[in-house]
C-alpha cells in the first residue's frame, strides 16, 4: 500500500527550499505515493505548482487555529505521515503529529541559527526545536554537512538520513546561442558587452550580498565593463539596492526580481558566486556547474562537498578573497572554461532522479517499520 504524504511548508520567499518541493511534487512517482502539499501560508511555489498543473493546499487560518486545520486535513485526506519544512512547519506539523498519532519526517535544508538574523525569533526557534525535537520520527538532511550538524545538537545517527539535492543536466543545456544572449542580455537591462558576474539568491544577509557587491568595486577596477547580475527576492533587496548607489556601483548592478528560467540566465553569466556566510547545500552553485559555468563559493556548510575542486572556495565574509577569485576567472578564460567542464562532470553525481527515490527508500520504510512493530506486538 502506497504511503499518502503531507508536505508542510512553512511558506515565504522563492530560494533551495521552494525548488527542492517543486520538483519533488511534480516528479514523485504516483504509484510510490501520493504527494499533500499543504502551505501555511502564500508563496511563490504556489504560482509554480499551479502553473505545472500540480494541485496545493494553502492554510486559511492562522495564529493556534493552524494546528486544527492541519489536524482536520490530515484526517481528512487519511495522510500516513508529516514532512515538515521550515521552522514554523515543523512547529506545528510535530504537534499534529502528536495529535493525530502520524510520524513526522523533518527535513533539515539549513542551519537554523542563521536563518534569523533577529535575536528574539532565533532564541524561539531554537529553543522549539531543542524542546520538540523528541516529537520527530527521522531527520532528513539534504548534506552531510547537516547530519553531522544535528549529531553535534545530540540527534541520534540512527535518526537521520541523508537525502541531497539533485539536478538534471538536461534542464541547463545546451546554452543560448551568442545572439539570443546578446538579446536577453538587453531585456534584463544589462548592457550588450562586459563579462557579467551572477547570483541567485534569495536577499537574506546569510546570503551574502553585501560581500560580493563590496568585492564588485576591485573587480570593475580591472574590468570597467563589467556587470553584476543579482536574481532573486526578499528582505534585504532595498539595503543592497542603497549600498550599490552608495559603493558607485548603480548602473553596474541588475536585480530583475525573481525568473525560473535558469538555462537563460546561466547563458549570460560569466562567473556565479554565492558567498554565502552559511549553506546547508547550495543549489544554486550545483545548477551553475551543470550550466558548465565556473563557481566561486564560500567554504561554509555543504557548500565544500558540493563543489569540492571544481569551484574556487573561498572564506566567508572576506570581499577580498572573493574579488581575486572573480578577477582570476575573468583574466584566466581557460582556467574559467576547465573549472567550469570540471563542474560539470561532479554536477553529474547529483542526480534528482536518485534523490527521489532515496526519498521513496526513506519513505517506503515506514510501512516496513509498522509491519515489524505489529508483528512484534502480536508475538507478546
Amino acid at each position: 500500500m502506497k504511503p499518502r504524504i503531507l508536505i508542510l511548508y512553512g511558506g515565504g520567499i522563492a530560494g533551495g527550499t521552494a525548488e527542492y518541493l517543486y520538483h519533488l511534487c511534480c516528479e514523485y512517482p504516483r504509484e510510490r505515493g501520493e504527494i499533500f502539499l499543504l502551505s501555511l501560508k502564500p508563496a511563490p511555489l504556489l504560482d509554480r505548482l499551479a502553473a505545472a498543473g500540480e494541485r496545493y493546499f494553502l492554510c486559511r487560518r492562522r495564529g493556534v487555529a493552524v494546528l486544527k486545520e492541519i489536524v482536520d486535513f490530515i484526517h481528512r485526506y487519511n495522510i500516513d505521515l508529516i514532512n515538515t519544512h521550515g521552522a514554523l512547519s515543523n512547529f506545528f506539523g510535530r504537534l499534529a503529529g502528536l495529535l493525530t498519532g502520524r510520524p513526522v519526517y523533518t527535513t533539515v535544508h539549513s542551519v537554523l541559527a542563521y536563518d534569523y538574523p533577529g535575536r528574539g525569533k532565533r532564541w524561539l526557534f531554537t529553543f522549539l526545536e531543542k524542546a520538540m525535537g523528541p516529537l520527530t520520527y527521522r531527520y532528513l538532511t539534504v548534506s552531510y554537512f547537516l547530519k553531522e550538524e544535528l549529531i553535534r545538537q545530540g540527534v541520534p545517527p540512527e535518526k537521520i538520513e541523508v537525502v541531497q539535492h539533485g539536478i538534471e543536466r538536461e534542464e541547463f543545456l545546451p546554452l543560448l546561442p551568442a545572439e539570443k544572449a546578446r538579446e536577453e542580455r538587453l531585456r534584463l537591462g544589462l548592457p550588450p558587452r562586459g563579462p557579467v558576474v551572477g547570483m541567485i539568491a534569495r536577499f537574506h544577509p546569510v546570503k551574502g550580498h553585501i560581500y560580493l557587491l563590496r568585492a564588485m568595486t576591485t573587480v570593475v577596477k580591472e574590468f570597467p565593463d563589467a556587470s553584476l547580475l543579482l536574481v532573486g527576492e526578499g528582505p534585504e533587496k532595498e539595503r543592497i539596492t542603497r549600498e550599490a548607489l552608495r559603493l558607485g556601483l548603480g548602473e553596474k548592478v541588475v536585480m530583475p526580481g525573481t525568473s525560473y528560467d535558469r538555462r537563460l540566465l546561466f547563458s549570460i553569466m560569466d562567473v556565479c558566486v554565492l558567498p554565502s556566510l552559511m549553506e546547508g547545500f547550495g543549489l544554486f552553485a550545483l545548477e551553475a556547474m551543470a550550466a558548465g559555468r565556473p563557481v566561486v563559493a564560500t567554504r561554509v556548510g555543504g557548500l565544500p562537498e558540493v563543489v569540492g575542486e571544481a569551484g574556487i572556495l573561498v572564506p566567508p565574509a572576506d570581499e577580498l578573497a572573493l574579488a581575486e577569485a572573480i578577477l582570476c576567472l575573468l583574466h584566466n578564460r581557460e582556467e574559467a572554461k576547465r573549472r567550469g567542464e570540471e563542474g560539470q562532470k561532479r554536477a553529474s553525481q547529483f542526480s534528482r532522479r536518485r534523490s527521489i527515490e532515496k526519498l521513496m527508500e526513506v519513505f517506503g520504510a515506514l510501512r516496513e517499520d509498522t509491519e515489524q512493530e505489529s508483528v512484534s506486538s502480536g508475538e507478546r
